[in-house]
């Protein structure tokens, strides 16, 4: 197997660490290329970093104008603190973290906001599906991305973009993922 056609993923920095570590050593290479790997030598990541690195390849293919800065959790609530105000929506009637949470639920499942289905009468669903709509409008704004996006992005991008799927398939032919049980 050509080294530089493998793709491997794992979750934490720590297991990504530790295994492009034996690669190397495996493989007789120690000299590492910006922290991302070696050169020749296969991409080794956790899902976040991995594709954060594709993103930023193919910038042609996001939203942003410039490079993009990603929001930790702290940053996504100050945003969906804005956008509830910008959208007159009173934070003691709706909790801003349940905004966050179910945001990043959605995410997880690549829902993007126009998916949403809020129930007639549930009140709570029609806010998200607006509050969403706003938060990914400024976070774009932003030029930024939180974690949940970076993968969802990626996603759109692959499932989107045919040219950009093949560029991929062709250069990892071989994918390992560590843990994927978790």
């Amino acid at each position: 197997v050509p080294p530089h056609q493998t793709l491997a993923m794992t979750f934490t920095n720590k297991a990504a660490a530790e295994m492009r570590e034996r690669v190397e050593k495996l493989l007789g290479m120690s000299a590492r290329h910006g922290g991302r790997g070696f050169l020749g030598g296969p991409e080794i990541g956790t899902f976040h970093s991995v594709c954060v690195r594709l993103l930023r390849r193919e910038a042609a293919c996001t939203p942003f104008t410039q490079p993009f800065v990603i929001y930790d959790d702290s940053d996504q609530l100050t945003l969906i603190k804005g956008v509830l105000s910008k959208l007159g929506i009173d934070e003691k009637s709706f909790n801003p973290k349940s905004f966050q949470s179910a945001i990043n639920r959605a995410k997880c499942d690549a829902l993007e906001a126009a998916d949403l289905q809020p129930a007639p009468h549930n009140i709570f669903e029609k806010q998200l599906k607006r509050v969403y709509e706003q938060y990914q409008k400024d976070l774009f704004t932003n030029n930024a991305l939180d974690f949940g996006e970076i993968i969802c992005m990626v996603y759109r991008i692959l499932r989107d973009h045919p040219e950009v799927r093949e560029k991929y398939q062709k250069r990892f032919r071989y994918i390992h993922v560590d843990e994927y049980q978790d």
